[in-house]
C-alpha cells in the first residue's frame, strides 16, 4: 500500500518547469529509478520504519511469582493492583538486551500479601495430642502433693502441703482449656501453647523436688518456700494460688508466648508469619477468658471438699462452696487482676518479638 502511494506521488507534477529548466527536468526524470526499484525501496522503508518503532517500545515489566502463602486459603493471594505495584521494573538507561531483572531484583520485587491476608492456623488434630499429654502430666503433678487418709469412715485424698492448691488449679484449668478448644479462635495455637507454658512450671517443680534450687526462678522460689510447709488451711490455699499465679503469669507467660509463637509459625507458616497480634483472640476473647472463672469455681469446690475431710464437724461441701463463692472476690486474686497480668505478659512478648 505504501509503495503504491509513493508511486502515485512520483507521477504527479506540482508545477510546470520553465523552458530553461526542461533540460534539468529531463535529466532528473531519466535518473529516477524504475517501477521495480521503487517498489523495493518502498518495502525496505516500511520494514525499517517498523523495526525502528519496535526498538523504542518500553518493555513490559515482568511479574514474578508471589511469595508462597502460609495456607491453602484462596484469600491469601495478591490482587491485580498489588501485582502491578510489586514488580521488577527494568532501568531506562539499559539496552533492550540488558534491560532485564537480576536474580537479586527478582527476590526483592515480589508480590507480598498484606498482613490482613496472612493466615496461620496449624493442625489442631496434631497439636491437641501434646495438650492432652500435658493434662495427664498436670494431674500427676498435683498427685505429688496428696496422701490418703481416713475421714468420716472413708479413705479420702488429703494434701500433704499447700503446694497442692496451685497444682490442682493448674490441672482444672488445663482440662477446661482443652474442653473449650473448639469454641476459641486459632485453637491449634492454644493447644500448641499449653505444653510450652506448663513446661516452664514443671521445670521449676521438678527442680524443687530434686532440691536443685539453683535452677529455680525467684518468683517460683517464693511460692515453694511459703507453700511447701505449714498446716493445710484456707489461708494456705490462698497464698499458694496467689504466689503460684504471680510466678507463672508474671514470670513465665511472656516467655511462653514468645516460645509458642516462634515454634508455631516456624512449623506452619515460616514464609509469611503473621504478627503475634494475629493470635490475640485465641487468648483474650470472651470464650478464652471464660475458662478462668470456671476453673476458680471448681477450685472452690475442691477447697470445700478438703476442709470438710479435715474437720469431722465441718459443714457440707455445698454449704462450704456457697461460702467460698460469696467470698471469692476476697480470696487470693480477682479475675480482673489475673486478666491484667495476662495483658502485661502479652505486651512484653510483643516487645521482645518486635511484632
Amino acid at each position: 500500500m505504501l509503495g503504491k502511494v509513493l508511486s502515485r506521488m512520483s507521477r504527479v507534477s506540482f508545477c510546470s518547469p520553465s523552458s530553461s529548466d526542461r533540460y534539468y527536468t529531463r535529466r532528473k526524470r531519466d535518473s529516477r529509478p524504475g517501477r521495480n526499484s521503487r517498489i523495493i525501496l518502498s518495502i525496505f522503508f516500511f520494514v525499517t520504519l517498523i523495526a525502528g518503532i519496535g526498538l523504542h517500545v518500553i518493555p513490559i515489566p515482568k511479574i514474578y511469582a508471589q511469595t508462597p502463602g502460609s495456607s491453602s486459603s484462596e484469600d491469601n493471594v495478591c490482587t491485580a493492583e498489588e501485582q502491578a505495584e510489586n514488580v521488577c521494573t527494568p532501568e531506562d538507561d539499559l539496552s533492550p538486551e540488558e534491560n532485564v531483572c537480576t536474580a537479586e531484583e527478582q527476590a526483592e520485587n515480589v508480590c507480598i500479601p498484606k498482613q490482613s491476608d496472612l493466615t496461620c492456623e496449624g493442625n489442631l488434630a496434631e497439636e491437641i495430642k501434646g495438650a492432652r499429654t500435658t493434662l495427664n502430666e498436670a494431674y500427676k503433678n498435683s498427685e505429688n502433693f496428696i496422701k490418703l487418709q481416713m475421714a468420716n469412715g472413708q479413705i479420702k485424698k488429703f494434701p500433704t502441703s499447700n503446694l497442692y492448691w496451685f497444682a490442682k488449679l493448674y490441672d482444672y484449668t488445663t482440662f477446661l482449656e482443652i474442653e473449650k478448644l473448639k469454641t476459641v479462635e486459632h485453637p491449634a495455637m492454644v493447644a500448641h501453647f499449653i505444653p510450652i507454658f506448663f513446661g516452664l512450671y514443671k521445670q521449676a517443680v521438678d527442680s524443687y523436688l530434686k532440691q536443685d534450687n539453683s535452677k529455680i526462678p525467684d518468683l517460683w522460689m517464693r511460692h515453694f518456700k511459703t507453700s511447701g510447709s505449714g498446716k493445710i488451711t484456707l489461708s494456705g490455699a490462698e497464698n499458694s494460688i496467689t504466689t503460684g499465679a504471680v510466678a507463672h503469669i508474671q514470670g513465665d507467660m511472656p516467655q511462653a508466648f514468645v516460645l509458642a509463637y516462634k515454634s508455631f509459625t516456624n512449623k506452619y507458616c515460616p514464609a509469611n508469619p503473621p504478627p503475634l497480634e494475629y493470635f490475640r483472640s485465641a487468648f483474650f476473647s470472651p470464650a478464652a477468658l471464660k475458662v478462668f472463672p470456671e476453673s476458680q469455681a471448681t477450685m472452690f469446690t475442691e477447697i470445700s471438699r478438703v476442709m470438710h475431710t479435715k474437720a469431722p464437724f465441718s459443714p457440707s461441701i455445698e454449704t462450704g462452696q456457697l461460702g467460698l463463692g460469696i467470698g471469692a472476690k476476697y480470696f487470693g486474686l480477682s479475675m480482673d487482676t489475673v486478666f491484667k497480668w495476662r495483658e502485661d505478659a502479652w505486651n512484653q512478648a510483643k516487645m521482645e518479638l518486635g511484632k
